[in-house]
């Protein structure tokens, strides 16, 4: 499950940019 946390901080990033 340390997939989701990856995903959730790629979105996170992305949202930064």
């Amino acid at each position: 499950m340390r997939n989701l946390g990856s995903i959730l901080i790629r979105q996170l990033n992305c949202s930064k940019l």
